[in-house]
């Protein structure tokens, strides 16, 4: 059943080039690990490494069903029961290729189970014998490029980047029918772009960022004349406002919308692809929090998240939220500390 990601990040580690940039001292004793590769305009120095693990839990039983009737769009709520519980283990590999250049690697693996299916009338006349079974195994693995375009400190109030992607879900493709689907299992190719500001305020910092792709869908199918699944925009709202050097907290956003599809009354529930079929969307909204380490330390931030805002999609998600960074510098590194000197 789609669901879009939800992780923890680790706030921005290039917060110490800006600040030597900038000629100013906030008495760090390490700079922030940084943030993923899709998160904000940012990239890694040459040879710096970033290696992230992230939690993630996600539960709902409501899923909202839109379709159009003579005055509009009518929405209702159908109720899931006992609901549907998924939590997932993502590792993530930034590496920075060159000045204003990074590649990203991200590996989930995910679960997802119903609650009790001898209680949901979806698991008591399945339309497969698998339909309700618990699914397990790798999500969809992504790569990312990301080029740095513009960079505030030199002839702009904000830092600007572009990216190129793959994400894929082959792994569990056979599976992407059931109720408890890791995805829509197919491939995608995406394009990004992301705008930020980080700077420094009294004795601490904040960092702002937003970033939207759109992703080409490979189609599994086609339903009315339109590829299943149809392309998809994705969109994120990021803040961190660290009163101190060591803690920031700010809320987030994440959201996505399928650029057609079919109403979720009208899906074929017999085939593979009803679920990626759907004319889906969904906003999630929250906060995160994080702690961040001292030289050699690893950060660790928190997020909660909730749905606001659903088509066609589950609506009342709720997302727990840990990830844990670790900052490996490497010649950039080298390179500010005999700047500093």
């Amino acid at each position: 059943m789609p669901r879009p990601p939800a992780l923890a990040r680790p706030v921005d580690a290039r917060l110490a080039t800006l600040i030597a940039g900038l000629g100013l001292s906030l008495g760090l004793a390490a700079a922030p690990a940084p943030a993923l590769a899709g998160d904000g305009p940012w990239t890694l120095g040459e040879g710096d490494q970033n290696i992230y693990l992230g939690l993630d839990y996600f539960r709902y039983r409501s899923f909202n069903s839109s379709f159009s009737t003579g005055s509009g769009m009518e929405h209702r709520e159908a109720d899931l029961s006992s609901g549907i519980t998924a939590s997932g283990l993502t590792g993530v590999w930034t590496v920075g290729l060159a000045r204003g250049f990074e590649a990203e690697l991200k590996l989930p693996v995910e679960s997802v189970r119903v609650n009790r299916p001898e209680e949901d009338a979806s698991c008591q006349q399945p339309p497969r014998k698998d339909f309700c079974e618990p699914t397990t195994g790798l999500g969809d693995v992504g790569i990312t490029l990301k080029a740095r375009l513009v960079e505030e400190r030199y002839v702009s109030p904000v830092s600007l980047a572009a990216s190129l992607s793959v994400r894929t879900g082959e792994a569990y493709a056979g599976k992407r029918g059931r109720l408890t689907t890791l995805g829509d299992g197919q491939t995608d190719l995406g394009a990004g772009l992301s705008v930020g500001r980080t700077d420094v305020m009294a004795k601490g910092w904040y960092r702002v960022a937003a970033t939207s792709h759109y992703y080409y869908r490979f189609p599994n199918n086609e339903v009315a004349g339109t590829k299943v699944p149809a392309d998809e925009i994705t969109y994120s709202f990021t803040s961190t406002f660290a009163p101190v050097s060591r803690f920031g907290i700010g809320p987030v956003l994440y959201g996505f919308e399928r650029l057609g599809g079919v109403d979720f009354r009208d899906r074929d529930v017999s085939s593979q692809d009803a679920w990626a079929s759907l004319d889906a969307a969904q906003l999630q909204v929250g906060g995160e929090l994080g702690v961040y380490a001292a030289e050699g330390g690893p950060s660790v931030a928190f997020a909660l998240l909730h749905t606001v805002h659903a088509r066609n999609n589950p609506s009342d998600t709720l997302v727990l939220s840990m990830g844990i960074g670790w900052y490996l510098p490497g010649r950039s590194a080298a390179l500010l500390e005999e700047i500093e000197l």
